[in-house]
């Protein structure tokens, strides 16, 4: 009985795992798209654009992705953001904190992994 109920749990977890992921690459999507047909379409941009083509385009609708991602990036790992955290939720209880520490460290990985995947395809 023990392992069905882990096997479900694990299930539960993976599942808003991928669901998180697709709707950080989702937003991420919405992003890019806004900024790429802001440089693409816009008047003031029309002969910059006819010069380098989509080069511009790409480059700077990949822009605000980093810059929001660094952003994210960064955040779970202030030093005063984590105290202030820990002095409201370790009141409460240990667990609900050691619980946030675990997934800020896998957001913080998924982030670098993000950021060298979309810093890669702008360097090509």
């Amino acid at each position: 009985m023990q392992q069905t109920g882990k096997i479900y749990h694990e299930t539960r977890n993976f599942v808003f795992k991928y669901f998180l992921a697709f709707t950080w690459v989702g937003f991420n999507f919405v992003v890019f798209c806004k900024a790429f047909s802001n440089y693409h379409h816009e008047p003031q941009y029309y002969y910059l654009s006819k010069i380098l083509g989509n080069g511009l385009c790409v480059s700077r609708g990949t822009a605000p992705v980093l810059n929001l991602t660094m952003a994210l990036i960064t955040l779970p790992m202030c030093r005063s953001l984590n105290v202030l955290l820990n002095a409201i939720f370790g009141r409460w209880s240990s667990r609900v904190l050691v619980f946030y520490l675990e997934k800020i460290k896998v957001l913080h990985l998924t982030l670098g992994t993000g950021l060298i995947i979309v810093g890669g395809k702008l360097m090509e």
